[in-house]
């Protein structure tokens, strides 16, 4: 068999095999009897029939097409052994060079390439930002205001009151008509209604049709027509225009309390209000430490990255685009809507999105490749131990909701101590290039020596044994 390989893209090669004469001789014999078997040849009991008669009776292209599908695997990964080359996925049959000799041309996407560059070297600058008093004072307020008691008014509303009402918001064309809004929650016919805080977006519900409200009055009724940010949560209601339509029932005022110990116990497991400022600035602290680490991490990332380098082949780019694909049809799913409507709402369909998430599905690629070949470098590992305590610590915390076999089942479910597993390795590696950022990394360890040869001995010159016989 005569092999050729060549470099033909990014992390990918062809393979250009020839196959012995004998081989594809060999796999035409098989492709004949397989096919006698499955189609039956008239005559002759299935798979009875000679080579000459199914040849005759269902074409030489077609024993050759079905005896290529029997040797081209078979011929692919001789090839694959005798060249030497590394591959990260099932290599393709690209093409049917010569059926005479059998010449097969195969892709071959080949493993990442990944440079780490001088990444120990890299220094970013890192400043922890400072807690402002008046963030810790309007979180105290919160807390304060989280203990409000709501008491019925007979004036028209003001903003921070709450609105009880009845609630129906529609969708909104541009050529003012109406139509039921997908995913939205439509609200009460009757009854006591729903409760909305008057402010500026209701709570979050219906952005900006707050300030049409304020000056409502119970039992007064006012439509607000609003447009849905393309910010908003809930992704098929982004730049929705709608409409609100709004009886009020009753109006209520805000008592909030001024505080007190009791207020203090009831927001907290603090004594006194001191102690519950310190411990809201540690909290607010901790979150800004955790957001600003996050960012630095990110700086470094880049900053390393840009002197190393990252290859991959087209099949790898392919799976992530995929994957990208399958978590926007599970989002979509949850909101009530199939990934086929949603494409059939895009102007190029499936390609178009394909190709609008192909440069996230390439930094992710980048990123995480860059990262995994980092930790080996680090001999960063998580100990398994530490993973088998996290299962716990995690199942514990739904204790109760599940029941104990299925509870004792997911204990030892190898994807879910994978993907812990997964998890804390990133917080290891996010950690260490931190401190390489800071220059607080640990130095690496050294390389393992060699083992020394050890010269053979024959049996006269072996040491005797203990007693002195041999």
């Amino acid at each position: 068999m005569k092999t050729q390989v060549e470099q033909t893209g990014e992390c990918e090669a062809t393979l250009t095999v020839e196959a012995e004469a004998e081989v594809l001789e060999g796999a035409m014999k098989r492709a004949a009897r397989k096919l006698a078997q499955r189609r039956g040849i008239p005559g002759f009991r299935k798979g009875k029939a000679p080579y000459a008669v199914v040849v005759a009776h269902l074409g030489q292209e077609a024993v050759f097409e079905e005896a290529v599908d029997l040797v081209g695997p078979e011929v692919y990964r001789k090839a694959l052994d005798e060249s030497g080359l590394d591959p990260a996925r099932a290599g393709t049959l690209q093409d049917i060079v010569s059926h005479q000799p059998l010449v097969l041309k195969f892709t071959v996407p080949l493993v990442p390439e990944v440079v780490l560059g001088d990444y120990r070297q890299v220094r970013v600058p890192f400043e922890m930002p400072a807690v402002p008093d008046e963030e810790v004072e309007r979180m105290m307020e919160n807390l304060r205001q989280s203990q409000a008691i709501l008491e019925p008014v007979t004036r028209p509303a003001e903003a921070g009151d709450v609105l009880a009402a009845k609630v129906r918001v529609q969708a909104l064309d541009a050529e003012g008509k109406l139509s039921p809004l997908p995913a939205a929650k439509s609200g009460s016919a009757g009854g006591a209604g729903e409760e909305l805080d008057l402010n500026e977006d209701l709570g979050g519900r219906f952005p900006g049709a707050g300030a049409a409200l304020i000056g409502i009055a119970e039992g007064e009724s006012r439509e607000v027509d609003f447009t849905y940010p393309d910010s908003f949560p809930v992704s098929n209601l982004q730049a929705v225009r709608a409409r609100l339509s709004l009886t009020a029932l009753a109006v209520k005022a805000r008592r909030v309390p001024e505080w007190s110990e009791d207020v203090v116990k009831a927001v907290s497991e603090y004594a006194t209000v001191e102690e519950l400022r310190s411990g809201v600035r540690a909290g607010l602290e901790a979150r800004v430490k955790n957001d600003a680490e996050g960012a630095y991490a990110t700086r470094v990332i880049d900053a390393m990255i840009q002197d190393g380098s990252v290859r991959y082949p087209a099949v790898i780019l392919r799976e992530e685009i995929d994957r990208q694909i399958e978590s926007l049809r599970r989002s979509l799913e949850r909101e009530g809507v199939s990934l086929e409507t949603y494409l059939k709402g895009r102007t190029e369909g499936r390609p178009g999105l394909e190709k609008e998430l192909e440069p996230k599905a390439r930094e992710r690629l980048r990123r995480g490749l860059y990262l995994a070949e980092l930790a080996e470098k680090e001999h960063l590992e998580v100990p398994q131990e530490e993973v088998d305590q996290r299962v716990r610590t995690t199942l514990d915390s739904v204790q109760g909701k599940a029941d104990p076999k299925q509870m004792e089942k997911m204990l030892r479910d190898p994807a879910l101590h994978g993907m812990i597993y997964e998890d804390m390795l990133n917080d290891k590696v996010i950690e260490r290039i931190i401190a390489i950022g800071k220059g607080e990394a640990p130095p690496l360890p050294a390389p393992e020596e060699p083992a020394p040869a050890v010269a053979e001995t024959s049996p006269a010159d072996a040491p005797a044994s203990p007693g002195g016989t041999q």
